[in-house]
């Protein structure tokens, strides 16, 4: 960011470049006005648009990796942005290091969908590190990112230390058994997590036997979607009948 640039929009007060940003859409004011300068951070951070920003939907953007970056950049010191969506965007390895950077920072984003970006093992582990010591973040999205079983044992050691996540999205990746043999550890010993999509996984029988093994301490988790996983229908019916077990239990409670 620098201090000397030769524009003479860095002249013109700061209710005339309100209304200039008016004209732009939420993604080009991030990616484009801030962090340029510093004038026009303060000017961005006194913007109403900016300072009302609770729900940013950038969906099919395409954005790509370098795009991803300078705007999780931009949205490093942001403190009202509770739900992104950023389905669709070829994120890459540093873009997904930069968001794993404000899952570590940012004390408000409550809902994150990265579906369908090609994440894979890699990144995800980049992701799972920072939901270890995020204490905001309840929902997080990474279906269809051609996950495996690393990825669900990165997820399942961050399920181990996070106390916050309530809802995990994995559905159509490649976890096979093992795979749901890591989530299920994790589900052994976690108790804030409600909802785990595995639809249209490989997780098998053995798999499904897993995660009917942890269900036998767990006791909040209320949904799990384990369709399209070649399962047996005895141990589908085994595991809905544990579901509606803690459902039942949890209206009991309340």
């Amino acid at each position: 960011m620098t201090n000397h640039i030769p524009s003479p929009i860095l002249t013109l007060p700061t209710n005339i470049i309100h209304r200039i940003l008016d004209n732009l859409d939420v993604f080009a004011v991030l990616y484009s006005v801030r962090n340029v300068c510093k004038r026009l951070n303060t000017v961005v951070d006194e913007y109403n648009r900016y300072q009302t920003l609770i729900s940013l939907d950038l969906s099919d953007r395409l954005i790509g990796d370098l795009r991803a970056q300078r705007l999780a950049y931009a949205l490093y010191s942001n403190t009202t942005l509770k739900e992104f969506n950023l389905t669709s965007n070829r994120i890459e390895v540093n873009g997904a290091r930069c968001l794993a950077n404000i899952l570590r920072q940012n004390t408000v984003l409550t809902t994150l969908n990265l579906y369908n970006n090609e994440v894979g093992d890699e990144r995800v582990q980049y992701l799972a590190d920072a939901l270890r010591s995020n204490t905001t973040l309840i929902t997080l999205d990474l279906s269809s990112n051609e996950m495996g079983d690393d990825g669900a044992q990165y997820l399942a050691r961050a399920l181990r230390k996070n106390t916050i996540l309530t809802t995990l999205i994995l559905s159509n990746n490649l976890i096979r058994a093992q795979g749901a043999g890591y989530l299920a550890d994790a589900l052994r010993t976690n108790t804030t997590l409600t909802t785990l999509d595995l639809y249209n996984n490989e997780i098998k029988d053995t798999g499904a036997q897993h995660l009917i093994d942890a269900l036998q301490n767990n006791t909040t988790l209320t949904t799990l979607d384990v369709t399209w996983n070649q399962i047996g229908s005895d141990l589908e019916d085994f595991l809905d009948d544990l579901i509606e077990h803690n459902q039942q239990r949890t209206i009991e409670e309340c």
